[in-house]
């Protein structure tokens, strides 16, 4: 090694001789002065072991900081000869070579201290050498200690020394424990270096994080800047961007009513050529450039295109010309953004309502602005702001409507009165508006903004169709036919990603062509469902976040609002646990809940490890506007007693659906089909002492009320003596119309029997839809929820993987279970 220093005084003389070589030996003692400087970056990991000889390069300036600890061993004795000559020169101020900016690798391990007893291991499958931002860091630290400790991470910006994240946990004594650590997307910047430092007492390790620097210096162009929806053509050039991780790709597309749809997927042409739809009321489309280095970090560029409308013949004719069994996917999402844009002629008061303008709904605003709740999706209803908690003030005495609460109005006799519900146009005058119940699809006789299980629905009169009613029959079969024809274009695609760029275009693809759900018939429910059964097995295969995937669950949500009761149920349950389980893989043990919220469609999925109680509750979500009006009330939940460790978490989803997909039955529906699905199933314990086995709680938030039981009985004297005694005497139930027959041929007693009464239970729904038998017992029921405890079967055996060490893997056995709260006739006969 060289002294760290420059000589503190000149030679005094000149030597006699040049030396003969180099000594054969280092320096017996150490440098007497510490570096002057911090040292500009810190190391990635320690290395692993020793270098085998000096570095190749000097390095380009002297040390910031001092070494954080002093050399393992001193060189064994002195140099065996003086210098018996005059240097040739004072040593250079700077050596003449740079080292390299990053080491080649980094370690994936680090001990510290060195005892077999206590270590910390840090685990990921990240490049930290240049890490995209647009990824989520994820982190495995597996940590044992001799003593308890309170464990401790930061990450901190090593320029500004700015905190960017941490977390404690408690670490036992002799426990091996895993410590997760993740950040989401863009939480680091780019072109950065950052220090993450893991720390429990004694014990340190620190990693360095190098984030990538995207393409940059470019800029984005179309040619002509405005022009005609539909037919002029745009040509769209990228210029002069510039990275050192070449070759670099470009991806253009525009966006459409809320997807981000591909005009040229990536590709290292800087030129494309296409027509754009307009989709807004403006006539205002926003197009994007996406470019990519080798590494996949990307920057991206938004150019938005003015473009004056074209008549409807004229968009028909190209709808008409495009077509085919052939066609691409850029004619796919054209034709997609030419059906969903809406008739938006008259609507011009949606500011006012708090909602966004009208865009891909017939005569209708869009949804509530942010921060604002109201019905969900595009209506002419009130959106409110959602700090606005006003008391109910119904029957009030008003002077005008500002005297009223939330979704109220003063009446013509100067009270309080609750707004109703509105059909979208009033259903343009050809058509009745309804309100049905939400869940069970049945009439209500009203249904005021407040509430949260009805909704209001045009039911058209002959000859017309549509949500609003104002299209003709022919019109929106057609529209149902093109939206199949693009179902069927896209699934003669290939619908298997190869990229999570390549997933998100096809899911945005599959979500502009679900978009309006009453252009959407029955027989799109089978298509949609296998194309995202064929996407989702990609993004499971190559890694996609779960993130990504959100669309797709939207694009079920809408079929399933076309599917109807019958045979769906089953396919539905499929889909949605497939996509279940690539979020539960993602996730650490102890983060947050990742919830869907949709119109027939609700899910939740946690991540429990041992670290936390022994009991644990998750439950289904709700939308904004079942928060504001329905905190109070239960929701369908699972309560599971639980033995597990950190290297082998539970995993957890609930998945709800609308009862009125369910199969017609005799039965009396009271709550939503609820799918539970466990990983790692011999997790879970006993709920108490006297339970059959390893079991659960499932509360079932109930949908409708059924009657009060009521026990009716018939009872018969049979007496040798009297004329009975040798007949049949029958009785009919008045509420189930069963038949009872007393038979007294040859008997003397009394014979008493029940009639049936509903009862109410938890059963379960096969993988064919149809109701069975279920391993749930009934604990409670009330007006508002049904109470039972269940007991897993093993479904099925699947390898688990370690969610950042690909090498760990564990066994795990899964279980699925559907349930449903139903009330049916139970009989109970006795005889005397």
């Amino acid at each position: 090694r060289h002294p760290s220093n420059q000589p503190s005084n000149q030679p005094s003389g000149l030597p006699s001789l040049q030396p003969k070589g180099h000594p054969t030996w280092q320096p017996s003692k150490h440098p007497s002065n510490q570096p002057s400087n911090q040292p500009i970056r810190l190391p990635s990991l320690q290395p692993t072991r020793y270098p085998t000889g000096q570095p190749s390069r000097q390095p380009s300036q002297q040390p910031d900081l001092p070494p954080t600890q002093q050399p393992l061993r001193h060189p064994s004795n002195q140099p065996c000869n003086q210098p018996k000559g005059h240097p040739s020169g004072q040593p250079s101020k700077h050596p003449s070579n740079q080292p390299d900016m990053f080491p080649s690798h980094h370690p994936t391990m680090l001990l510290f201290p060195q005892h077999a007893d206590e270590f910390i291991h840090w685990f990921s499958t990240f490049n930290f050498i240049k890490f995209d931002v647009q990824s989520k860091l994820l982190l495995e630290v597996d940590v044992q200690s001799l003593v308890g400790c309170q464990s401790n991470w930061t990450i901190v910006d090593m320029v500004s020394s700015y905190l960017i994240a941490s977390d404690t946990r408690f670490i036992p004594a002799h426990k091996y424990t895993i410590v997760y650590i993740q950040l989401p997307s863009y939480s680091l910047k780019e072109s950065k270096s950052y220090s993450l430092m893991f720390r429990c007492e004694r014990m340190s390790s620190v990693i360095s994080i190098f984030t990538n620097s995207p393409p940059i210096d470019g800029n984005y162009t179309i040619v002509p800047a405005s022009g005609f929806e539909i037919t002029t053509l745009f040509h769209f050039i990228a210029r002069n961007w510039i990275d050192e991780d070449l070759p670099l790709e470009y991806q253009f597309g525009y966006s459409s009513f809320g997807n981000e749809l591909v005009i040229q997927f990536k590709s290292e042409s800087a030129v494309a050529s296409s027509i754009l739809p307009s989709g807004l009321q403006k006539h205002f489309t926003n197009t994007t450039l996406k470019v990519f280095d080798a590494l996949s970090s990307a920057n991206s560029r938004t150019v938005g295109v003015f473009l004056q409308p074209t008549d409807a013949s004229t968009a028909a004719r190209y709808v008409e010309s495009v077509v085919s069994s052939s066609m691409s996917n850029i004619a796919i999402n054209l034709v997609g953004s030419i059906l969903n844009t809406g008739n938006c002629s008259g609507v011009t008061n949606c500011e006012k309502l708090n909602r966004y303008d009208c865009s891909d709904v017939d005569y209708s605003c869009g949804s509530c602005l942010e921060g604002f709740i109201g019905e969900s999706g595009s209506k002419n209803s009130l959106c409110v702001h959602m700090s606005y908690f006003d008391t109910d003030k119904v029957s009030f005495k008003c002077k005008d409507d500002s005297d009223c609460g939330i979704f109220q109005y003063c009446n013509g006799t100067g009270s309080c009165a609750k707004m109703s519900k509105k059909c979208p146009n009033s259903c343009s005058n050809q058509g009745v508006c309804n309100f049905i119940d939400s869940n069970l699809g049945f009439l209500v006789s009203e249904c005021d903004m407040s509430s949260t299980y009805c909704q209001a629905v045009c039911q058209c009169f002959l000859g017309f169709g549509g949500a609003s009613c104002a299209l003709s029959s022919a019109q929106l079969q057609q529209k149902m036919n093109l939206r199949q024809q693009l179902l069927s274009n896209f699934n003669n695609q290939s619908t298997k990603g190869t990229s999570p760029q390549d997933i998100l275009s096809k899911a945005s693809t599959l979500s502009s062509i679900t978009q309006k759900v009453d252009e959407l018939s029955p027989e799109a429910v089978g298509p949609v469902l296998s194309a995202v059964g064929n996407i989702l097995g990609s993004a499971s295969s190559i890694g996609v976040g779960y993130e990504t995937l959100g669309g797709l669950i939207k694009s079920v949500d809408n079929v399933a609002s076309v599917a109807g009761g019958g045979g769906s149920i089953p396919f539905l349950t499929q889909i949605l646990t497939q996509y279940t389980s690539i979020v539960a893989s993602q996730l650490f043990p102890g983060q947050k809940a990742v919830e869907n919220v949709m119109n027939k469609i609700k899910i939740s999925t946690k991540c429990i490890d041992g670290g936390q109680s022994s009991v644990s509750n998750i439950s289904i979500p709700q939308n904004a506007h079942e928060m504001l009006f329905d905190r109070q009330r239960l929701k369908s939940a699972v309560s599971l007693n639980h033995n597990i460790s950190d290297e082998n978490p539970l995993r957890v989803s609930l998945i709800e659906m609308s009862a009125n997909l369910l199969e017609k039955s005799n039965h009396t529906l009271l709550s939503n089909p609820l799918t539970i699905q466990v990983s790692n199933i011999h997790g879970i314990m006993k709920t108490n002492s006297s339970a059959r086995a390893p079991s659960f709680i499932v509360i079932l938030q109930n949908i409708f009320t059924a009657s009060t039981p009521i026990e009716h009985s018939f009872t018969t004297v049979c007496d040798a003596k009297s004329k009975i005694s040798n007949t049949i005497v029958n009785y009919t139930c008045h509420d189930s119309g069963r038949f009872l027959i007393h038979n007294c041929s040859g008997r003397v007693g009394i014979m008493k029997s029940y009639c049936p009464v509903y009862t109410p239970s938890c059963t379960e729904v096969s993988r064919s839809g149809q109701y069975q038998s279920s391993s749930c017992v009934l604990l409670g029921h009330t007006s508002t929820e049904t109470i039972c405890e269940c007991v897993f079967s093993v479904t099925s055996v699947r390898r688990g993987r370690n969610l950042v060490n690909d090498a760990a893997s564990i066994a795990e056995e899964s279980g699925v279970m559907q349930l449903v709260a139903i009330s049916e006739y139970v009989t109970a006969d006795f005889l005397n």
